[in-house]
């Protein structure tokens, strides 16, 4: 007989210790559904917050319509329930975490986000939507797609997108986690004397309640007192913890970083702008607008235009636009507007437009200047009076000293 099997008949043969065997010493596996969770609503948060800063205007030509019903449905109140930037908010959230968005319009005239719906897709035929459900009421009619908002997003299901993503950092993340606590953990033995007069069960028992009144000693209080019992011995081994080198806890805290940082870029989202980071945040801003806020602006203005307006009315001018952190800072580009207008490129109303403000239609606003420094370049040109806006101060002034003479 091997000496290993002689070990384990001694210990199992032992009255004293054979019980311990069943004593609820271990925890439950730590639970990471939380990470994926959290890098994917940081980033559609950070999304859902920037397009609630929009506003839309309608236009009618090259004015907008502020009195129309629509605007006040697409920048005040779209239905009883919801303001605004409540139901703007919703909108991306939806659009960018399901991959798509359904809004339909009740008969009150209420702009609506649907919860789920079924989407029926034809070939020849508008496509369709038939169950569609909001908060707890489920329309019966089934909704054409020439009388509603639907708008599909460029990537699949994000869920589904970064759901293989989140099985390696999860299971990195739980190592750190696990590395973190027995860096830090109190770890301590007890010892099991005899215990004369008592069954299994009993012993059991008795030692099983004493471990639960030194961990609840331990986990509650800061200053804690084991008491030691006829047969029970507690020996701490570690006091105070151990750590080692880099802190597990810088580490879980980069896997999460790095974890939201992967979801941002699938979303096209510098990660320095998530993170607060300073540094090129210029640079940094007018990426994120020009890959991710921007296109998603384009896709929603052109559903509004085909389903609000019928092709006549758009060929007459009447279109929705929409103005978000796109929109020029007037005092940033102002040198640019300058040179832009001296240079005839643009008139007055024409550069209040590129900035996002409705011309005013006054005549003078409708006309180019060009500053009176500019000339031609022919090699035989002459200066042009000052009274025409051109020509040199110096050439004119010598020109006009000749004629006097």
């Amino acid at each position: 007989m091997s000496v290993f099997k002689n070990i384990w008949d001694l210990v199992t043969q032992r009255q004293d210790t054979s019980f311990m065997f069943d004593a609820d010493m271990w925890e439950p596996d730590l639970q990471r559904a939380y990470l994926k969770r959290m890098a994917i609503d940081t980033n559609v948060n950070f999304i859902a917050r920037s397009f609630t800063q929009s506003e839309f205007k309608v236009m009618d030509g090259k004015k907008s319509d502020r009195n129309s019903e629509l605007y006040y449905r697409l920048n005040v109140r779209p239905n009883a329930n919801q303001s605004s930037s409540q139901f703007w908010y919703d909108f991306i959230y939806k659009l960018i975490y399901n991959n798509e968005v359904l809004v339909i319009q009740s008969d009150t005239g209420d702009l609506l986000i649907a919860d789920s719906f079924v989407h029926n897709q034809y070939a020849l035929y508008p496509d369709t939507f038939s169950g569609v459900t909001i908060g707890t009421y489920t329309y019966d009619r089934t909704f054409s797609m020439n009388d509603v908002l639907y708008i599909k997003f460029a990537n699949s299901r994000l869920e589904d997108y970064v759901a293989s993503l989140f099985g390696d950092y999860g299971k990195l993340m739980g190592r750190m986690i696990e590395v973190a606590m027995r860096n830090r953990q109190v770890r301590a033995v007890v010892h099991v004397g005899a215990m004369a007069g008592l069954s299994d069960e009993e012993k059991q028992k008795k030692v099983q309640n004493y471990l639960d009144s030194v961990y609840r000693a331990f986990q509650d209080k800061s200053v804690a007192i084991v008491p030691e019992t006829n047969g029970l011995e507690y020996d701490e081994k570690n006091p105070g913890g151990e750590t080692r080198g880099t802190s597990p806890l810088d580490e879980v805290s980069d896997i999460k970083t790095q974890f939201i940082d992967d979801v941002a870029l699938i979303l096209s989202i510098p990660p320095a702008l998530l993170h607060g980071n300073n540094a090129e945040i210029s640079q940094n801003k007018q990426s994120y607008i020009d890959f991710c806020l921007r296109p998603l602006m384009y896709r929603i203005r052109d559903e509004m235009n085909a389903k609000f307006f019928s092709p006549d009315e758009f060929q007459n001018g009447k279109h929705v636009e929409i103005i978000g952190l796109d929109k020029q800072n007037i005092v940033d580009v102002a040198t640019a507007i300058d040179k832009l207008r001296a240079a005839t490129v643009l008139n007055g109303d024409e550069a209040r437009g590129l900035l996002g403000y409705d011309p005013t239609g006054l005549p003078e606003m409708q006309e180019y200047y060009v500053t009176k420094n500019y000339q031609s370049a022919a090699p035989n040109a002459k200066g042009v009076d000052n009274n025409m806006k051109g020509g040199d101060d110096n050439e004119n002034d010598e020109r006009q000293g000749n004629n006097r003479e």
